[in-house]
């Protein structure tokens, strides 16, 4: 798999939201598998992720607003990218109650920007989409998986959101068969680096910091949790598709590990057990009706992509725990990153050798 991965190697990346969470991750990645990477992203609240202010110079950084169409295309036009990958987005979905019209404008006018952008100038660049899990119909709220086939309906502005950008891809492509389009709708992911508020592994780490009782919201809820690196694996294999596949069009489930799915109480006590705490408070609160279930069927990948589940859930808390344990220590949170990377890939080289 690591050869497959070799085929980025000086090729000319474009990354939308590179700055963001999972954003600075691929790039990072995509840096250590020798891509010349791209990244356009907004400033708003970057520098506490991966990079701070030197090193997000190891990449050509252009900062900007995803729904500035004409500021977009200047950066897509000045580098004629091999790869695009679109991550740009307002991505929480207690915010988009908050903040619906920021929400839509951002999510869906952005896709937009580059969906027209890449129809008119470059129809054949590979374009990867990053969606969501909660793009699905979960409106029973039963425990079932969704696969990519499954019914398409959000239930709060966030998931609505995702859903028209969807759909928005879909309707590119149908209208210029030589476009490449894929759209990825990954898990809940875990990892270092992420600081977002209202999200389990943040909350907690703030909880941490601070020295207050981390207090849980919705204990038995449970999610479709994915490591970091693992959903990183996962769109750059989709990348791939867009090379070796037929399709001009299609959609993966990224998510979970070995499709099985973790209460946000088992994740809780197993984060906090690494920094030796016990305590926790549950309150009875879900102002804004999070669905109790959410789960994700990864077949297709797996199948179609020989994606699967490199990092087990156990060993994903300990390693996302041990990313902030080092940053807090005052350790560059870009160096751990690729410490973190570099380890990854020497699994992924000897799970190669094992099955070669």
């Amino acid at each position: 798999m690591l050869n497959k991965l070799k085929f980025y190697k000086n090729k000319k990346v474009f990354i939308t939201g590179n700055s963001g969470f999972k954003g600075a991750w691929l790039a990072v990645f995509l840096k250590e598998l020798g891509a010349n990477v791209i990244g356009f992203s907004d400033k708003i609240k970057w520098e506490k992720s991966v990079f701070d202010y030197n090193t997000i110079n190891n990449i050509n950084q252009y900062w900007g607003d995803i729904r500035d169409y004409k500021k977009l295309e200047k950066a897509i036009l000045e580098n004629k990218p091999d790869f695009i990958f679109h991550l740009a987005a307002q991505p929480l979905v207690i915010d988009s109650y908050e903040k619906p019209f920021d929400t839509f404008t951002t999510n869906i006018n952005g896709t937009l920007n580059l969906l027209d952008i890449i129809y008119k100038q470059f129809p054949t660049v590979p374009l990867i989409i990053v969606t969501s899990d909660k793009v699905y119909d979960n409106s029973n709220n039963r425990i079932k998986k969704f696969t990519e086939k499954s019914s398409l309906n959000g239930n709060c502005p966030y998931s609505i959101s995702k859903v028209v950008c969807e759909l928005l891809s879909n309707s590119y492509f149908s209208i210029s068969k030589n476009m490449r389009v894929r759209t990825v709708r990954g898990g809940n992911v875990i990892g270092g680096g992420d600081w977002s508020k209202n999200r389990i592994v943040p909350d907690l780490v703030k909880s941490v910091i601070n020295k207050t009782t981390p207090v849980l919201r919705n204990p038995n809820h449970t999610r479709p949790w994915s490591y970091v690196l693992d959903t990183i694996l996962g769109y750059l294999l989709v990348g791939l598709d867009t090379i070796n596949s037929k399709k001009s069009f299609d959609s993966f489930n990224i998510g979970s590990f070995d499709n099985e799915n973790k209460t946000v109480l088992e994740v809780t006590k197993l984060f906090l057990k690494t920094f030796d705490i016990k305590k926790i408070k549950i309150v009875n609160n879900n102002k804004y009706l999070e669905k109790k279930f959410l789960n994700l069927d990864s077949t297709k990948a797996k199948i179609n992509l020989s994606w699967s589940s490199m990092i087990e859930f156990n060993e994903s808390i300990f390693q996302t725990a041990c990313w902030y344990k080092r940053v807090l220590k005052k350790e560059s949170p870009y160096l751990v990153t690729k410490d973190l990377i570099k380890d990854y890939c020497k699994l992924i080289n000897t799970r190669d050798k094992i099955y070669a």
